[in-house]
Order: structure tokens, then C-alpha cells, then sequence
């Protein structure tokens, strides 16, 4: 098994603290958590999912990540270890990774904080333990919120791409060790 493959099924099991929010491994178990997430109207509208989502098909979907060494999927939670969204490192390689099924319980006041402490947490962590080259994306077009964030990330917009007849914009942000 090689180092990155060891490393994802390392941080599957383990928790990564930060001092606003902790990063804390997504489980089978707490699949109920994630359905809740992803069936709020703006997280169905960002993620276009058209479709109602079921408890069955998100154990399927987890089924099949722990059956792959290239993602890293973490629940974000606060300080007293409140579930408040979710942050997935996907498609991992040694060149690059995708930061993607970023939501947020939109019930929760600081939330947009919160959301942006995860994601940049989730950077360092690609950039610096990972050691990945670069991170790509796909933001909804009309997302303004996370295109802001993004924005004042270094992610820049390369590309646009249809998914299911709706235009996302196509991101990367560059590790700084290896922008030339």
C-alpha cells in the first residue's frame, strides 16, 4: 500500500482539531446525520439533487467509500461536538484532490464560520499532510456565498461544466510548494 493510501485510511479513524471546529470521521452509524445535512432545500438546490434522498442509499454510498482508499469524508462539529455540516476530500491522488460535499446546517446562526473554518481546514490538511499538488471543485454558478470563500481562498476558475442541465464553475487552488 502506498504512503497517501496509508495515510487516508489513517485519518479515517481519527479526529483532527482545529480552534473553532474540529474535524471528526463520517461513520456508517451517523449516516442519519449526513440524510439530514444533504436534505436541507439549500444544500438539495447547491448539490442538485433532484431526487429525495434515503437512509439506505447514503449506507450504500458509505459502503462503497470504505471500499476505496482515495476519499476522506469528516463531519464538522464545534467545540461541544454539534454535528454542523460535512467536508469531503474526494478522488485523492498525489497531483490532486477534490474538495466537495461541503454543507452546513443552515439552522445554525455562526454556521457560515464555521463552513469556512472546515474548508480551510480541510486545505491545510490536503496541502501540508496529504502533501497534494492542487485541489479542484465544482461550485454551483450562482452560489455566491462559496464562490466569496473560494474566492478569497486562491481557488480560481478555470472551467465551467453542466451537471444535470445546471452550470457549475470548475475551481483549483494550487498548493503553494508547487505553484510555478
Amino acid at each position: 500500500m502506498d504512503e497517501l493510501k496509508k495515510l487516508v485510511l489513517e485519518y479515517r479513524n481519527k479526529t483532527i482539531e482545529g480552534k473553532r471546529v474540529d474535524l471528526v470521521p463520517v461513520t456508517r452509524g451517523k449516516m442519519n446525520h449526513v440524510l439530514y445535512l444533504r436534505s436541507q432545500e439549500k444544500s438539495k438546490y447547491f448539490l442538485n439533487q433532484e431526487e429525495g434522498m434515503t437512509l439506505a442509499a447514503q449506507e450504500q454510498w458509505f459502503d462503497s467509500y470504505q471500499e476505496r482508499l482515495d476519499d476522506l469524508y469528516w463531519f464538522f462539529c464545534d467545540k461541544k461536538g454539534t454535528i454542523e455540516g460535512t467536508v469531503r476530500l474526494g478522488h485523492i491522488c498525489k497531483d490532486s484532490a477534490g474538495l466537495d460535499s461541503v454543507t452546513g446546517d443552515n439552522t445554525i446562526k455562526h454556521i457560515f464560520m464555521d463552513f469556512i473554518a472546515a474548508e480551510d481546514m480541510a486545505i491545510e490538511f490536503a496541502f501540508q499532510v496529504l502533501n497534494i499538488r492542487k485541489l479542484t471543485g465544482l461550485v454551483r454558478s450562482d452560489n455566491e456565498p462559496v464562490l466569496g470563500i473560494n474566492k478569497r481562498q486562491g481557488f480560481q476558475i478555470v472551467g465551467e461544466e453542466q451537471v444535470r442541465g445546471v452550470t457549475y464553475l470548475q475551481e483549483e487552488l494550487w498548493n503553494p510548494k508547487y505553484r510555478g
